[in-house]
């Protein structure tokens, strides 16, 4: 179901340019539910709750960019699919 090295990652969290590629992704809802992505600056501002870039959330699939490495990302209830 899912395999890092073909770029299938499950819900959780990341760092851009560490944990994941910079690159273009689809997000894809669990069935039935409505997915989420958090974006923060950095690992610390999501610690201290500072600098949160973005929210999203979403229905069906959701295409994002990564372009920043160090931004860290929380997906919740949803796979997320480099393309």
């Amino acid at each position: 179901m899912y395999d890092f090295e073909k770029g299938i990652f499950p819900q959780g969290e990341y760092t851009i340019g560490k944990d994941i590629p910079c690159g273009r992704y689809i997000l894809k809802p669990h069935e039935d539910n409505l997915g989420s992505i958090i974006i923060y600056q950095s690992r610390l501002s999501y610690q201290t709750r500072d600098d949160e870039i973005d929210l999203q959330t979403f229905e069906s699939d959701f295409y994002i960019n990564f372009d920043v490495n160090g931004e860290f990302i929380i997906i919740e209830k949803a796979s997320m699919h480099k393309i």
